[in-house]
């Protein structure tokens, strides 16, 4: 690969990343206050995923990573 593909495919995905937190950030600002009232006051809430939940995120983070050793692959 090209040293200036990698260094646009890097510089694209920095971008990336600071305009989708950004955007993630507006938009959980703007969601809080539609929050319900025992939600706003900081009460403790507790995780119901079960194994299998964090088994399909598992599977999913793995898909993610061959994607990107894919698209780095040469040939």
């Amino acid at each position: 690969m090209h040293p200036r593909t990698i260094k646009l495919t890097i510089i694209g995905a920095l971008l990336g990343a600071v305009l989708g937190g950004t955007a993630a950030w507006a938009i959980s600002k703007v969601q809080e206050n539609r929050l319900p009232p025992e939600l706003r006051t900081g009460q403790e809430l507790s995780l119901t995923a079960s194994p299998q939940d964090f088994v399909g995120l598992a599977v999913s983070l793995v898909a993610v990573v061959r994607q990107v050793v894919q698209l780095f692959k040469p040939g």
